[in-house]
């Protein structure tokens, strides 16, 4: 599937929650300013429409005391969803993130309530990549960021967003001396190659692959 039926999605989704339109609409007024992270040139983002859920308890007990609002039940009759189905059968709704970073932003949560974990997903976020060719996928661990650290999610956002994936894009298509001084090579098998980030605080592994086999060992 192609961006033009995510668009076609978010549209049909934002023209009956108002909600999130009014969410996604306040993003002409988020202010963004540029800073150095290690190297990197990140974004920091000023966006009131999304303090509901950037400051969020996410104690125990407070987690403990609310409904969790990625599980089918508990979401409000407005939202709309497209189904997708992992390996062994693992099902996803896809979902607009109500309270928007950017564009046609998406939450991709699991049919049925379990806690976040990337354990037993990477191929399915591999899939979700190679069927929405345009969209960029991540994950936040429930320690890092995620709002509901009770149910498991992934995230996207359409292609050329996010800063650190376009960085690491401009130097796998760089030449190989330009290359080789920010993504260091540390393994490969078969048609996939480990790289070592160099930027960024500590850096970041990056694998690259042509087949989801591969990249999920």
């Amino acid at each position: 599937m192609h961006n033009k039926s995510i668009y076609k999605f978010v549209g049909d989704q934002l023209s009956r929650w108002p909600l999130a339109c009014d969410n996604f609409r306040a993003l002409k007024n988020v202010k963004v300013r540029e800073m150095d992270a290690g190297g990197l040139k990140v974004k920091l983002q000023f966006n009131p429409a999304r303090i509901v859920s950037s400051a969020a308890k996410l104690d125990k007990k407070d987690i403990a005391k609310r409904k969790c609002f990625l599980c089918r039940d508990n979401r409000p009759p407005e939202q709309i969803m497209l189904k997708f189905e992992g390996r062994k059968n693992k099902k996803y709704h896809i979902l607009v993130n109500p309270y928007p970073i950017f564009d046609n932003h998406l939450v991709i949560a699991v049919e049925g309530h379990h806690d976040q974990s990337i354990a037993g997903r990477y191929e399915d976020m591999l899939q979700l990549a190679g069927e929405y060719e345009d969209c960029t996928f991540f994950y936040n661990g429930p320690c890092c960021g995620a709002s509901a650290p009770d149910h498991h999610h992934f995230q996207a956002a359409p292609d050329g967003l996010i800063p650190l994936v376009n960085d690491v894009d401009r130097y796998l298509d760089a030449c190989c001396a330009a290359q080789t001084a920010v993504l260091e090579p540390v393994t490969s098998a078969h048609d996939a190659k480990l790289f070592h980030y160099r930027k960024f605080t500590t850096g970041v592994f990056v694998i690259t692959s042509q087949t989801v086999k591969s990249a999920a060992k």
